[in-house]
């Protein structure tokens, strides 16, 4: 019989659990000095932006309360919202506003500028270089923005809000998924609400005729599959879901995660697809169409070839632009777009193409910030953070300079409102 060391055995069983000990004890000391470095080194690592709906107007953040975004590598910012739900001072009461030249900027996420304090921002930053430059005009600015909304959503906040202060100006600041977010079928896709039942203006519908029509905030709003990929995501990411809520290390490797795969978007989106097309009225948008991850979503404007959906998108997006024009010109107000550096530099230049022949299309001018940076001798890419491609200080502050030039360049925007209302 074969003589069995028993020695050996138990001598190689200590060996195994002897290193998965320091094995061990190394993980959980670098896990403390990771925890502690980021403890130390950060504010905090996981964003609040409290958000409520409010009825006939949409999903605003919730007022006058305090808000905290990251992405974990640029930005820590804590700041609070105004009396509506934006993330910029308490506007001016009508009175007040009435003997100003008055700028109301409407956008999504570059205009919402969590990434940023709202001394920083694009409204604050104009309002001070026209005190500067031209302050006979008394200019002021507000500003109205969400990230993920499109211009057919935020042309509620204009009637709701903006309306009463009598602009002079309009700005639609656009970024490439503003080319999509008008699009009910789109914005569905990409935020996740239900868009039969979303609580603002949702895109638009077709009449029989094919003229397209404001569809009004529904009164109950629902989510779309808003448990869609849930339980589908990569084992660690599932591992560090309740973790990342309380341990900075933990969030830290869960925000690397999003960054390097985009595994859960792409079944969410896919999910998403899939409840829309079982719906006949959403079925010929969608037919011949399917995605293969969000980012790649989000790139369409780059597209040589549009299929059936993204091409509807684009005329709701003039509609959308069309919309606020006629809006804008009932109350005596000019309006011109702004189009950030990202129409250019995020997905190449055929989004501000395609975004220009809208503009044109409905006789609306357009600001090319990157056009303005690059005549004063700076480079675009310095106008947003390292891994985030919204402005920074520099990238608001260079957006404001291009809308006092166009002021400057336009005297009659504040000179012909200001006649008309005295």
């Amino acid at each position: 019989m074969a003589h069995v060391d028993g020695g050996g055995s138990r001598r190689f069983s200590r060996l195994i659990v002897r290193n998965g000990l320091v094995l061990g004890a190394a993980l959980l000391a670098a896990a403390v000095v990771g925890e502690t470095y980021f403890r130390l080194s950060v504010p905090f690592m996981t964003s609040s932006v409290p958000e409520v709906v409010v009825p006939g107007v949409g999903v605003l953040k919730e007022p006058n309360t305090q808000i905290r975004y990251t992405n974990r590598f640029d930005f820590w910012t804590t700041d609070r919202t105004n009396r509506l739900g934006f993330l910029d001072r308490d506007p001016p009461d009508p009175e007040s506003a009435a003997g100003s030249c008055h700028v109301a900027i409407f956008g999504d996420s570059f205009v919402d500028a969590k990434e940023v304090h709202t001394n920083e921002k694009i409204q604050v930053r104009l309002h001070e270089l026209a005190a500067e430059r031209l302050p006979s005009l008394n200019l002021t600015a507000t500003a109205y923005g969400r990230g993920g909304s499109g211009q057919i959503e935020q042309l509620a906040w204009y009637d709701a809000y903006a309306r009463r202060l009598r602009p002079n100006l309009v700005v639609l600041v656009y970024v490439p998924n503003d080319l999509m977010d008008s699009s009910p079928v789109l914005h569905a896709l990409n935020v996740g609400w239900d868009p039969d039942r979303y609580p603002g203006y949702t895109g638009a519908r077709r009449d029989d005729d094919g003229t397209i029509e404001l569809r009004p905030p529904h009164p109950e709003p629902a989510k779309l599959l808003p448990d869609a990929g849930a339980g589908r995501q990569p084992w660690l990411a599932r591992a560090l879901d309740g973790p990342s809520r309380s341990s900075y290390l933990a969030a830290w490797l869960d925000a690397v995660m999003e960054r390097v795969n985009n595994h859960v978007d792409s079944r969410m989106l896919a999910a998403r697809v899939d409840a829309l097309i079982e719906r006949p009225a959403y079925r010929a948008s969608l037919d011949g169409w399917r995605p293969t991850s969000m980012a790649s979503f989000h790139t369409f404007p780059a597209w040589d070839t549009l299929p059936n959906v993204f091409k509807e998108s684009m005329e709701y997006a003039a509609f959308g632009m069309a919309q606020f024009k006629e809006r804008a010109e009932r109350d005596g107000a000019a309006i011109v777009v702004l189009a950030s550096h990202s129409m250019t530099t995020l997905v190449g230049r055929r989004a501000f193409d395609r975004m220009a022949t809208i503009a044109a299309a409905v006789q609306v001018p357009v600001i090319d910030q990157v056009d303005y940076i690059s005549r004063q001798g700076y480079k675009p890419a310095d106008a947003h953070w390292a891994r985030d491609s919204h402005w920074n200080a520099a990238g608001h502050r260079w957006a404001a300079e291009a809308v006092l030039e166009y002021v400057e360049d336009n005297p009659r925007v504040c000179n012909d409102h200001q006649e008309t209302s005295s």
